[in-house]
């Protein structure tokens, strides 16, 4: 059983770079589905859609919420969710995402693991020639 992936972020970010990931992976390796955020709407409306998004993805793995940010609207409906079944990661970004797809039959912990490091591997001062990071370790 695989890992299910909500993108829950501000606005259409999640969106974004669900869409810039596809043009990697297509299909898809891990059922991931998107839940934007507007500020506008009120926080009930989205904690109900935040459960429920999260009951449909989970099929026996888990379920992995990337988030755009800690301490945001987004993360905190996140929190308002934790069970044993989920982990939160913040820090949403593109190679966190590929990290992901690339390692789709990793458990829930692993896959949570795999989003970290390469979310922080896909972060580099490119002005720095000779100072990048090491390729993302196989576990």
């Amino acid at each position: 059983m695989n890992v299910g992936v909500l993108l829950l972020t501000q606005e259409n970010i999640g969106g974004a770079l669900l869409r810039a990931a596809q043009c990697q992976y297509e299909p898809l390796p891990l059922e991931v589905s998107v839940l934007a955020v507007n500020a506008e709407a009120g926080v009930e409306v989205f904690a109900r859609t935040v459960a429920q998004r999260i009951e449909q993805l989970d099929t026996g793995g888990g379920v992995l919420v990337l988030t755009d940010a800690a301490g945001t609207a987004p993360h905190a409906l996140a929190q308002a969710q934790m069970s044993p079944r989920l982990r939160i990661v913040s820090g949403l970004n593109l190679p966190m995402l590929l990290g992901l797809f690339k390692y789709p039959q990793r458990s829930l912990d692993e896959l949570a693991n795999v989003a970290q490091q390469a979310g922080r591997q896909g972060i580099a001062d490119a002005s720095r020639a000779g100072h990048g990071q090491p390729p993302l370790q196989d576990h």
